[in-house]
């Protein structure tokens, strides 16, 4: 089966004839041999056809020249005014040669004579016709687009004869090159300079030995500049290949030249710039460095190359100094200002850099530039400068002026924080005898040692002055406690009885000093160091090698405290210390279960004294050490005796916070052990709850040492820290001893009796043993027992007594006393 045939088109003809037997013939002989083919519409008037044409599509009119409205080659112009894009094949009674030149020149398709009478003549004219006529639109569209094209194109177009002659120039090249380039030879129109490297490729490519040349030129305009331009230059052949004339397509590349001079201007300078240039990406990763770069880092382009800025990382500066830096260039675009960096060496150099960023058009980062140099020279000669400005110049200490203006800000910066400052005046005693009797050198030696003890005396944010001659000032920032000063000047006191080297022989030289505290002393720099001055005169008076308080009072109170801390530390030599024991007892039986060492200091003078009297002073002063060693001693040696007659018994000890942080307490209880016989399974040692739930490394280390040893942990004063019950499944602990304030109001406070159950309850679910401290009263008694606590001490059932006196209560059940 064959596919069925396309429909055929007919071809409109519009048959402008007045002669009807004519138009009849004509129609007679193409529709009858060929009647599908064609299709007429026939006027007999030029204006019919005109309006004609305007109401409907023709492919072809079959115009005779006579009609009655319009004679000659006239009838051709007028229709082809009003419909030049429709194919005309002129049908006429003339057989006239020059006519039909005429005609086709106007625009005719083709030129028949009437009376022929040949179909196929006819037919072949008609197709064509439409055919030349398409091939005429579609050329002149053509050439409108190339002139179009040619007009407007950005590019400088011309074309170039054999001889080398330009011609046919568009508007864009007469623009740049002005209108005397027509004509001209190309040369010409090329720099000198250029001329001879365009000259060879232009002949041989319009010889036909190439096909086309690219050349970047400098050209000559018309008013004597010059511009670079970039010309392609092509060889157009005729149909049998023999050159004809060239193309040339000419660029104006100018401000591409501008650039690329700038750039290579810039990159001169950034290479041959003294200071240290590197380029990074937006992310901050170096993409580019400079060789000043590498000279001031000593980093080479391949190491610095994608590395971060922390490459010059110097670890001077803090997070928030980069916070600010990144900061101000996203908001501003530049930072400057000097940073600390770090050579590939290690070594540290000052800088004063320059960060900016480049944003592209859309305002986006695309890189930061950073330009620095190196002002260590600089910075070393100002801080030169500056110490000689400001120091004296025997001693190296702070001079007069810087010691006051430090203590200005001092004293505003302790008034903003509620603090106090400690202002000490030194005096040396006897100096002149030294400078007369062993000369000046030796007087400037003794000063240089005396600033050097000072210095080593005191803490590194605190302040040593010379003030001139033999006076020192001292600024104590951050003093909360008029005892801070008295220690610091004790120091000094015991630096100064260490005898000095002097003209190669020890000589001991003492000093007055005097004390001010602000704000109570006074509140402005000047009254504060007329009062420490005068403290110091007045510490000379009374006999020198001491020092004074501005305050009487004050004065007396450190006296009192020296003195207390001389006799504490030969309390353990002359025997004043005692160990003295208070039963623990179970609340089932009231027999005792624990012996809780608790020691006392039978002062001369003052009388017995507690622990809460002078511990804390042997914590401050170190002596907490021998003291607390010799305490454990006694009661070790006392608890194996009382071992051997009541295996059931256990030895407790209190221990500080800095016991269990010395690195020898471990060792010294399990020495004290094996020296004293004690079992280790019999001795619990109480640590204050506040030291424990603090959870310090060093604490929690301590504690599991202990435990190692077989030695139960107690958790003493349970309660005052508002413990959270949920850590005691962390803790080391074996025994609760729940603090005396939660048992005094057992009878008053609900919320105090419900945590003391709550503490009895949770203790007995894990397994750890617990102790009521404080019990002094029945009601109190009778809570605990009720509430199955496990053991109590207290002034109801017995005070600390000596070792003599505990035994007795080892023999028989104690008896709550009424």
């Amino acid at each position: 089966m064959t596919a069925p045939s396309s429909p055929v088109v007919p071809i409109e003809v519009l048959l402008v004839e007045d002669n009807p037997g004519d138009a009849r013939l004509v129609e007679i002989l193409l529709l009858g041999q060929y009647p599908r083919d064609f299709r007429f519409t026939w006027v007999d008037t030029l204006a019919a056809a005109i309006a004609k044409v305007g109401q409907q599509r023709f492919d072809v009119a079959l115009l005779d020249l006579s009609l009655p409205d319009s004679l000659g080659l006239e009838t051709l112009t007028r229709l082809r005014t009003f419909a030049p894009m429709l194919p005309v094949v002129v049908l006429t009674g003339h057989n006239d040669d020059s006519a039909a030149v005429q005609a086709v020149q106007q625009g005719a398709q083709d030129y028949l004579v009437k009376g022929e009478n040949n179909v196929d003549l006819l037919r072949r004219a008609i197709r064509y016709a439409i055919q030349r006529s398409a091939a005429d639109a579609n050329l002149r569209r053509s050439e409108s687009q190339f002139r179009a094209v040619f007009e407007n194109a950005g590019l400088g177009v011309a074309m170039i004869d054999p001889d080398g002659h330009l011609f046919s120039l568009n508007p864009t090249l007469v623009g740049l090159l002005g209108p005397g380039a027509q004509n001209r030879p190309l040369l010409d129109v090329i720099h000198p300079d250029d001329r001879s490297k365009a000259a060879e490729p232009m002949w041989m490519l319009l010889s036909g030995e190439r096909d086309g040349f690219c050349e970047e030129l400098c050209l000559l305009q018309g008013q004597g500049g010059a511009l670079w331009v970039a010309m392609t230059m092509s060889l157009v052949r005729s149909a049998d290949g023999a050159p004809q004339f060239a193309v040339a397509m000419i660029e104006d590349i100018s401000a591409r030249k501008a650039l690329e001079e700038q750039q290579r201007l810039a990159a001169s300078v950034l290479e041959a710039t003294s200071e240290g240039i590197f380029i990074t990406d937006a992310e901050r990763r170096i993409v580019h460095v400079n060789p000043a770069f590498t000279r001031l880092t000593g980093y080479g382009p391949a190491e610095a190359r994608g590395q971060g800025l922390d490459l010059l990382s110097s670890g001077r500066h803090g997070p928030d100094f980069f916070t600010e830096l990144w900061r101000r260039v996203n908001a501003t675009g530049n930072w400057q200002g000097e940073i600390w960096n770090r050579r590939k060496s290690g070594e540290l150099f000052a800088a004063w850099l320059d960060v900016s960023a480049v944003r592209s058009q859309t305002g986006g980062v695309v890189n930061f530039v950073a330009v620095f140099s190196d002002i260590t020279s600089r910075k070393e000669t100002e801080e030169r400068l500056t110490h000689r400005a400001h120091h004296d110049p025997l001693t190296g200490l702070p001079n007069r002026a810087l010691f006051l203006e430090r203590l200005e800000h001092a004293i505003a910066r302790a008034q903003r924080n509620q603090l106090q400052v400690g202002v000490l005046f030194l005096d040396l005693d006897h100096f002149k005898q030294i400078n007369d009797s062993l000369g000046h050198l030796a007087g400037d030696t003794l000063l240089q040692q005396v600033s050097e003890r000072l210095i080593h005396t005191v803490r590194a944010e605190d302040t040593v002055a010379r003030m001139g001659g033999d006076e020192f000032t001292l600024i104590l920032e951050d003093v909360t406690d008029f005892r801070d000063a008295a220690k610091v000047a004790q120091k000094i006191l015991q630096q100064f009885s260490i005898p000095f080297e002097l003209a190669g022989s020890p000589h001991r030289v003492t000093t007055s000093v005097g004390i001010a505290l602000y704000p109570a002393d006074g509140e402005s720099v000047e009254v504060l160091l007329r009062q420490a001055d005068e403290a110091m005169y007045a510490s000379k008076k009374q006999g020198r090698d001491a020092f004074r308080f501005s305050s009487a009072i004050l004065s007396e109170r450190a006296f009192e405290r020296q003195t207390l801390e001389d006799s504490l530390a030969l309390a353990i030599n002359n025997g004043q210390l005692e160990i003295y024991f208070q039963p623990i007892a179970d609340l089932s039986d009231l027999r005792v279960v624990g012996a809780e060492a608790l020691l006392r200091w039978q002062h001369p003078e003052v009388g017995l004294m507690v622990p809460r009297q002078f511990l804390p002073l042997a914590n401050e002063t170190g002596l907490i050490k021998p003291i607390g060693q010799w305490a454990m001693r006694q009661a070790f040696i006392q608890g194996a005796r009382w071992l051997l007659t009541h295996p059931a018994l256990r030895i407790c000890v209190n221990v500080s916070k800095s016991e269990l942080h010395d690195p020898d307490f471990i060792q010294m209880i399990e020495g004290l052990l094996a020296e004293s016989g004690l079992p280790a399974a019999a001795l619990d040692v109480e640590v204050p709850e506040g030291v424990a739930m603090e959870a310090e490394a060093t604490t929690m280390q301590a504690l599991e040492a202990l435990r190692t040893l077989g030695v139960h942990i107690a958790l003493d004063d349970f309660g005052i820290g508002h413990t959270d019950f949920r850590t005691l499944h962390t803790m080391p602990v074996d025994v609760v001893k729940i603090a005396p304030d939660f048992i005094r109001v057992l009878g008053g406070e609900k919320d105090e009796a419900n945590l003391v159950r709550a503490a009895i309850a949770v203790a007995r679910s894990m397994n750890i043993r617990v102790v009521a401290k404080g019990v002094e009263t029945t009601e109190q008694f009778e809570f605990l027992r009720s509430n199955q606590c496990g053991g109590a001490q207290g002034y109801l059932l017995s005070r600390p007594v000596r070792a003599q006196e505990f035994e007795k209560l080892l023999e028989a059940p104690l008896s709550p006393k009424t």
